[in-house]
């Protein structure tokens, strides 16, 4: 009867998922950060192209998430790199220029998400984009959220541009700015979700919640390596779940969708091979 019960348990999620056996999962510092993160970077950036079969607006909304996550890892560099407590004349010249440099392709980037935001109000507005009138007005209030929330940090970048490098003070730091670009994603995020098809959201729902937040949040910023290991089992029933819905099901989706999803499940995987090996 315990063979049966352990046969049983250990039987794949899916059809084609990868199966394995408890045992301690174990990953070393090297695989980690030289496999491991890249491979998890693009599942991350992956699942998001997955739902352009079911959203409406596809063409501005993805252009603007992938700015968001290039605005925020600038930002991150910036503050790795450069301090806005710098004054002249103790900061160095060269340090400065290249400071000054980076602060401004953060601002550029973030100007360019105003465009996207723009552009993705104005295609709320098109019939053909599929938008039921029933979701408009509380898509509408989402939108004129985020765009109360870009225009602040806007100014925030502003005055840390304006002050950096001299005797001025800015009533701001960098790690208030990115403090602010990870709540604006949060609600980004939830508004690609709530825009998007009826009949998709619920799935995509629950793999962004169950398997790609606690990715991005815990192993992709945190670099927390326990966690990947202690919740592997979760994380790999999420995934599977949400794959064999999108593949396994008569759900139409379109032969790019399908090769990606492919992809993105080799590339998980892969992960569980080197974890669990």
């Amino acid at each position: 009867m315990k063979i049966i019960f352990l046969c049983i348990f250990f039987l794949p999620t899916s059809w084609g998922a990868f199966t394995y056996t408890p045992k301690p999962a174990e990953i070393s510092k090297s695989d980690f950060h030289r496999y491991i993160i890249p491979q998890l970077r693009s599942i991350n950036r992956e699942f998001f192209t997955l739902m352009q079969d079911f959203h409406p607006q596809h063409r501005f909304v993805f252009k603007l998430k992938k700015n968001v996550e290039l605005a925020i890892e600038q930002g991150k560099m910036f503050q790795s790199k450069c301090s806005v407590s710098f004054k002249a004349p103790n900061i160095k010249a060269e340090n400065s220029n290249a400071c000054s440099k980076s602060l401004s392709q953060v601002k550029t980037n973030w100007v360019k998400i105003g465009n996207f935001l723009n552009q993705a109000s104005l295609s709320l507005q098109d019939p053909s984009k599929g938008v039921t009138t029933e979701k408009l007005p509380s898509l509408q209030t989402t939108q004129e959220h985020l765009f109360n929330m870009h225009l602040k940090i806007s100014n925030k970048i502003s005055s840390i541009q304006f002050t950096f490098g001299t005797d001025l003070e800015s009533n701001y730091e960098i790690k208030d700015v990115l403090k602010d670009m990870e709540m604006f994603e949060k609600s980004y995020d939830i508004y690609l979700f709530n825009s998007m098809r009826s009949d998709s959201k619920e799935m995509y729902f629950a793999a962004y919640r169950y398997f790609v937040t606690p990715i991005k949040i815990f192993v992709l910023s945190k670099k927390d390596k326990k966690y990947l290991l202690k919740n592997i089992e979760k994380l790999n029933f999420a995934w599977n779940d949400f794959h064999m819905k999108l593949t396994k099901t008569n759900r139409p989706v379109s032969k790019g969708t399908s090769s990606l999803a492919t992809q993105i499940h080799r590339r998980w995987n892969s992960i569980l091979k080197i974890a669990l090996r």
